[in-house]
C-alpha cells in the first residue's frame, strides 16, 4: 500500500511539473508575441483586424466562453509563431538598441 501511495504521489508531482513547464513556455511565447506586435505596428494592425474578424464569428457564444476561446486562440498563435517571433524580436531589439 505504501508503494502505491508513493507511486501515485510521484505521478502527481510529474504531472504538476509538466503543467508548470507548459505554462512557462506558453507565457514566454505570449510575451514574445506581444513584443513583436509592439515593435511592428504594421503587423499589429493586420493582426488586430484578423482578431476582430475572429471575434465577429463568435456572436452565438456567451461572453465567458468567448473570452476563454479568445485566450486559447491567442496562446495557440503565439506558440505556433514562437520560433519565427523569437528571431524577428532578437533582430528588432538589437536594431532598437543600436547594436
Amino acid at each position: 500500500m505504501t508503494i502505491a501511495i508513493a507511486v501515485l504521489c510521484g505521478l502527481v508531482a510529474v504531472n504538476f511539473a509538466a503543467l508548470y513547464w507548459l505554462s512557462v513556455r506558453e507565457n514566454l511565447a505570449i510575451g514574445e508575441y506581444a513584443q513583436f506586435l509592439l515593435m511592428n505596428p504594421e503587423s499589429y494592425a493586420d493582426r488586430r483586424r484578423k482578431f476582430l474578424e475572429y471575434l465577429g464569428t463568435t456572436a452565438n457564444k456567451k461572453s465567458a466562453k468567448r473570452a476563454t476561446d479568445a485566450a486559447k486562440v491567442l496562446a495557440r498563435i503565439a506558440r505556433n509563431m514562437h520560433p519565427q517571433l523569437l528571431v524577428a524580436n532578437v533582430s528588432s531589439r538589437n536594431t532598437i538598441a543600436g547594436k
